[in-house]
């Protein structure tokens, strides 16, 4: 405010006072009048209406009429080179154009400097993105990578396309490792609540063992309670060992424990069923009722390691009694001993070969064996019975827990397959496979379970019937269509003997016979056989017509390739190159052949051509050298000849060349170059008989000159002179002659020889058309002739001598 006061009061003072044009403060504080509308400057505010070029825009910014002229025109400018033209140029001249352009120019080096600082910053983030993404330090991964991303995010606008490309991507790979550590800590921690699981179920089973094996008077095992317990546990031991890797001593003691808990659960079944028949044969006392009392026991077959319910200590109890009641006699207790002995071999072998079915039957024959021997007896082989009976307890182990679980897991398959929307074929096919896994696993003496897996296996295939009905009358379709081709290819086989066949037609039917062929599928196997059997007899010999044809034409190549290579060195060459070509349409009239032969016929064919052709070439490359060669002479004696005529070099020199080109006309040369040739030697003729014609009128000048001193002697004048006649002039003096050579020249005449001129050409004009006259060139010469013979005592006069040179000469 205080700066643009003291301007003010400056610019009035400056007003009242008078101008001081030397005081600069005075200038500077004047206000500029507007300067008055001139032409120039509404030409120029006129075109800043339009669009100008960035020169006329400089130019107006620097030259302007007017200081808004010039700050609009500064202000259009975009370019920077020109804008600091404009800088240096104003510096000294227009303050508002100069600060202008100046302000301009730093906003740009800021946004300049700016723009590269964010490049910059987008290059440390990218190299820190694809660091990340490789990194193995993981410790607060996921939290450096959201301070990459909230970074990226400020600048991602200065980004150019490639460079969000490869940001993207490193942080894609980032975001990808996040997603694996974080599913491999989901997955470690459910690794490690299954594991705790599997302990939890272990500790379960053994603390109920434990339990069921305790003597108790009070106890009463309840089925329901016990398979309760095995299908939660069994289910929890599913789900806690699933994608899980289970350690072998623990999954043995899970088999053992569970097989223990199965094998009481059978027992508790079993003496549910036999109960009411066991306490009514524990009231009887006959002998017959202890048979079958035995027989109960046998088929109960409780563990031995579980205290079994009191009715059937009752049944063992009494077993035992009557054994001590009526010993068997001697014989009878060795030959039951040998059998048990025998009995326990076979048993011993069927668990080493791991059949579980054969080894529980000769177990159970065995204890019957065994419970017939008296107790001595009994003791020999008691060892032996229990070792095997716990390798036999092994043996249920293992192979029940491996059974049943994957007998119900593919029960659970079926099911699944059964409400499942699949390809027919595809879910068939499936089926198969969940049937022959059962079948693998030797069955199930479990009917519920076989019954379940059966039902779910009718339901799975229940929407495959219709498909397979469907399939089966397509597969009759196929079939008829199949015999159709059949019926076709039987009629058409007596067409090939025809002489006119056309083999490539034929050719054609059997690729569409073979297509539609196996386009005819599905079909049955067995319906098919005899089809089949029919279909590749008819092809067959429809393959053999043709391969006679193939090689009946594969020979006409074949000889069509000994002609070509017999080519080779035929003579003359076109000849040669006619009847390969003649052959080349040979080749293509002949019919058809096998792919492979008629490859090797044609690379030898093609090989014969090349040859022939190749050959051509040297000879055409050959003659295209000579042609050169003689071009090259001609073009070079040619220019020799030109370049003498050019130096009008002597007559003998354009004799030689003159000499060279006749030569050339000689040879046997292309029409252009004898036509250059005899260009030349006409040119060199003409040269020569202007050089001949300029010697000779040299000639007569020297003689003219020397008889205007005197007469001349005869001898030293030309021969034939003495011989030339003057038609009309025979004796005309020494001026009759000057004034002839004059008319002949064209030159005129002095006016004192006028009259004489005009008698003369009067004269020359009856000779003419008397037929009585000469060629110039010829009457000239005899003029000459005449004025050096003339046989006057005096000499011509020296005026007289120089018209007749001058004459001559012109």
């Amino acid at each position: 405010m205080a700066a643009f006061i003291q301007k003010l009061f400056k610019s009035r003072k400056a007003g009242s006072a008078p101008t001081n044009k030397g005081s600069a403060p005075a200038r500077a504080a004047t206000v500029t009048p507007e300067p008055p509308q001139t032409p120039e400057r509404e030409r120029q505010a006129a075109l800043l209406q339009g669009k100008l070029e960035l020169a006329q825009l400089e130019q107006l910014a620097v030259e302007g009429a007017t200081a808004a002229i010039r700050l609009t025109a500064a202000e259009r400018v975009e370019c920077i080179d020109a804008l600091q033209r404009i800088e240096r140029a104003t510096k000294s001249r227009d303050k508002g154009v100069y600060q202008h352009v100046r302000k301009r120019l730093q906003a740009h080096k800021t946004a300049q400097t700016e723009s590269i600082q964010r490049q910059q910053t987008i290059t440390n983030l990218l190299q820190q993105a694809q660091d990340h993404a490789q990194t193995e330090n993981t410790n607060l991964y996921e939290a450096r990578l959201e301070t990459i991303l909230n970074q990226w995010q400020a600048i991602q606008v200065e980004a150019d396309t490639d460079q969000t490309t490869l940001f993207l991507t490193a942080i894609n790979s980032c975001k990808q490792r996040v997603a694996a550590f974080k599913a491999q800590a989901q997955a470690e921690e459910a690794l490690r609540q299954k594991a705790a699981e599997r302990q939890a179920t272990l500790a379960l089973l053994a603390d109920t063992l434990a339990d069921l094996q305790q003597p108790s008077a009070d106890r009463c095992l309840s089925l329901p309670a016990l398979d309760a317990l095995q299908k939660t546990q069994e289910n929890r031991w599913l789900e806690a060992t699933r994608d899980a890797d289970v350690d072998k001593q623990e999954q043995k003691q899970y088999l053992q424990q569970m097989q223990s808990l199965r094998n009481l659960i059978g027992a508790v079944q079993r003496f549910d069923q036999a109960r009411g028949e066991l306490e009514g044969l524990l009231a009887a006392d006959e002998p017959a009722d202890l048979s079958a009392l035995r027989r109960l026991t046998q088929a109960i077959e409780w563990p031995g390691a579980f205290p079994p319910p009191e009715a059937l200590m009752a049944a063992r109890s009494k077993l035992g009694s009557a054994r001590q009641e009526k010993p068997a006699t001697a014989t009878d207790q060795s030959a039951l001993l040998n059998a048990l002995s025998a009995t326990l071999d076979k048993l011993e072998q069927a668990l080493e070969q791991k059949a579980l079915k054969p080894s529980r039957q000769l177990h159970k024959t065995a204890q019957q064996r065994m419970q017939q021997l008296a107790k001595p007896q009994a003791q020999k082989l008691q060892a032996r019975m229990q070792l095997l009976g716990r390798q036999l307890q092994e043996l249920q182990d293992w192979q029940g827990f491996a059974t049943r679980p994957k007998q119900e897991a593919l029960c659970e398959a079926m099911e699944y397959l059964a409400e499942q929307h699949m390809e027919p074929e595809a879910k068939a096919e499936r089926i198969q496979e969940l049937q022959q896994d059962w079948r693998a696993l030797g069955g199930s003496t479990d009917q519920e379970l076989w019954q379940r897996f059966k039902a779910a296996s009718d339901r799975a295939f229940e929407p495959c019937k219709a498909y397979f009905a469907a399939r089966a009358d397509l597969k009759k379709a196929n079939l008829h269509k199949r015999e159709a081709i059949c019926r076709e290819l039987d009629a058409f086989l007596p067409a090939l003997q025809g002489a006119n066949m056309d083999w490539k037609a034929v050719e054609k039917i059997l690729r569409t016979a073979r297509q539609e062929w196996k386009q005819a599928w599905p079909v049955d196997f067995k319906d098919n056989r005899e089809v089949q059997k029919q279909f590749d007899q008819l092809t067959a010999n429809v393959e053999s017509a043709l391969l006679n044809e193939q090689q009946r034409n594969e020979a006409l190549k074949a000889e069509i390739v000994s002609q070509a290579e017999a080519l080779i060195s035929h003579d003359p060459l076109p000849e040669a190159m006619n009847r390969a070509k003649q052959l080349q349409k040979q080749w293509q009239s002949v019919g058809i052949t096998r792919h492979r032969e008629d490859r090797r016929l044609w690379t030898a064919f093609r090989k014969a051509c090349d040859t022939l052709f190749a050959r051509r070439d040297e000879e055409k490359s050959a003659e295209q050298a000579e042609f050169k060669a003689l071009e090259n002479k001609v073009q070079g004696l040619v220019g020799a000849s030109i370049a003498a005529r050019k130096d009008d070099q002597e007559a003998t020199a354009l004799a030689e060349h003159k000499n060279e080109l006749t030569s050339l006309l000689q040879q046997a040369l292309p029409q252009a170059l004898r036509k250059q040739v005899e260009q030349e030697l006409a040119a060199l003729n003409e040269n020569l008989q202007t050089q001949a014609t300029r010697q000779q009128l040299a000639d007569w000048l020297a003689h003219a000159q020397r008889r205007s001193q005197g007469p001349l002697a005869v001898e030293t004048l030309p021969n034939h002179w003495q011989h030339l006649q003057l038609p009309g002039a025979e004796h005309a003096d020494f001026r009759d002659l000057v004034v002839r050579a004059e008319i002949i020249s064209g030159q005129p005449s002095p006016a004192e020889d006028q009259e004489r001129r005009m008698a003369i050409q009067v004269q020359r004009l009856a000779a003419g058309m008397g037929g009585n006259t000469l060629p110039p060139r010829q009457e000239l010469e005899a003029l000459v002739a005449h004025w050096c013979l003339s046989t006057a005592e005096t000499a011509p006069t020296p005026e007289l001598a120089e018209r007749f040179c001058s004459a001559l000469s012109g």
